[in-house]
């Protein structure tokens, strides 16, 4: 695997150092150091850096589950997915609560099916295989590998002209060109809720 952290305008004096001191003593890790410009160009900056087959984006206050990366990459090998879903964990001070996007796990190639997972991307509640919990925060892209050629081919970015939804169309597109979407059924991701008093 490869790690790239970009540091996107850190101003609490310890996160260059940190990173910096990764990327010395870890070979998987490389950096990217710029001025503020946002999630979006942060997130576009490591995309073009990356040279992996795949692709994955993890905000700065969550964390991956265990064995995250070996589940997505071999259900992407055994499925030939362009994308895998997975699910996630919601993290609190109470504790985990465990988000599953649909009802069951599955592999699809029918573009009418993948219109359809686009559109639970956009209207929450709705979705082909029905779960509880299936449209919160389906648009976030953390719980989600792409394969890299994909987004590179079809130039997929992130929107940096907008700061609310733009994970949700950087999604929407990169299902438009997907071929195979895979879905795991499992929790691969854990999302941080840090609320401020």
């Amino acid at each position: 695997i490869e790690i790239i952290a970009v540091d996107d305008g850190s101003t609490d004096g310890e996160t260059p150092r940190i990173l910096d001191n990764a990327e010395k003593n870890d070979a998987r890790v490389r950096v990217i150091h710029k001025e503020n410009a946002g999630v979006s160009a942060a997130r576009n900056d490591g995309l073009l850096a990356a040279l992996g087959e795949y692709v994955l984006f993890a905000d700065s206050d969550d964390y991956l589950s265990m064995n995250a990366l070996q589940t997505f990459y071999e259900n992407a090998k055994q499925t030939a997915a362009d994308i895998v879903i997975g699910d996630y964990f919601a993290v609190t001070t109470k504790g985990l609560k465990r988000h599953e996007f649909f009802s069951k796990p599955f592999v699809v190639r029918d573009r009418s099916l993948i219109e359809q997972l686009q559109q639970t991307m956009l209207y929450c509640g709705y979705s082909p295989y029905y779960s509880k919990s299936c449209g919160y925060l389906f648009g976030a892209q953390w719980t989600k590998l792409f394969r890299r050629e994909m987004l590179v081919k079809n130039n997929i970015l992130f929107p940096t002209a907008i700061s609310l939804f733009e994970d949700g169309i950087f999604g929407l597109t990169a299902f438009e060109f997907a071929k195979t979407i895979s879905y795991l059924q499992k929790p691969v991701y854990h999302y941080r809720i840090l609320l401020s008093s």
